[in-house]
C-alpha cells in the first residue's frame, strides 16, 4: 500500500426531518483514495469484499497485519 493516499471519511446520513438533506454520521472511517478526492468533497465508499474490487486494489492483500507491538 505504499504511495496510497488515506482519507478519513464520515458517512453522511439522510436527515429524517428533511429527506432532501444529509446530516453527518457519528463514526469515522479510514479509506484508501483511488480517485484523488479533496477535502470537503462528497464521495462514495465501499466496505468489505466489494472494496477490493476498486481499480488498482485487486492485487493488494485483503488482510494486513500491523507491525506495531503493544507494551504494557
Amino acid at each position: 500500500m505504499r504511495g496510497r493516499k488515506l482519507l478519513m471519511v464520515r458517512p453522511m446520513l439522510v436527515d429524517p426531518e428533511d429527506p432532501s438533506k444529509f446530516k453527518p454520521g457519528t463514526n469515522t472511517i479510514v479509506a484508501i483514495d483511488t480517485l484523488g478526492a479533496g477535502e470537503g468533497e462528497l464521495v462514495m465508499f465501499a466496505q468489505g469484499s466489494s472494496a477490493r474490487q476498486a481499480n488498482g486494489l485487486k492485487a493488494l492483500p485483503w488482510m494486513l497485519r500491523s507491525s506495531a507491538s503493544s507494551t504494557p
